[in-house]
Parts: C-alpha cells; sequence; structure tokens
C-alpha cells in the first residue's frame, strides 16, 4: 500500500510506477480506464536521465478511486486517499 500518494495540495492521487517501462505504464492506466473507468496521466518523475514515469490520477477522477478502494483500505492507510 505505500507505492503512491494523495497530494493534498491539488488533491490529486500519484501511483508510484518508477520501475515500470513506458508500455507498462499505458497498459496500467489502460485497466484502469478499461475496468474502473478511472482516467489517468503518465508524467516523467523529474529526472531528466532516467526513464522512470508516474501514474498521475486527477482530481474529479481521485474522488472515484476514493469511492472504489475505500472500503478495502485499513484505517491506517486512509491517507492515502485523502481522508
Amino acid at each position: 500500500m505505500c507505492d503512491g500518494h494523495y497530494d493534498k495540495r491539488d488533491k490529486i492521487i500519484k501511483i508510484c510506477t518508477d520501475s515500470f517501462l513506458p508500455t507498462e505504464v499505458l497498459l496500467l492506466q489502460s485497466v484502469l480506464q478499461e475496468n474502473f473507468g478511472i482516467i489517468s496521466k503518465m508524467h516523467s518523475n523529474g529526472y531528466k536521465d532516467k526513464n522512470q514515469y508516474r501514474i498521475y490520477i486527477p482530481r474529479l477522477e481521485a474522488i472515484k478511486v476514493k469511492y472504489i478502494i475505500k472500503e478495502y483500505l485499513i484505517n491506517s492507510m486512509l491517507y492515502k486517499i485523502g481522508e
């Protein structure tokens, strides 16, 4: 449960997929969209010399994620979705 976090300022969810290939990140994005209707974006993690990407789930889509997964999280992990 610790490979992502909720950004309180921007109210988005970031999934840390740094060790995945870009094609694998795109596959994960398509699974999120096809199975859950969650639209996400792929962003570079900021390191210019590394080909590492993260999945960003925008504010309105983050609300969907919260609704879908909240019942499965233990109380100490609710902060991961901004609760």
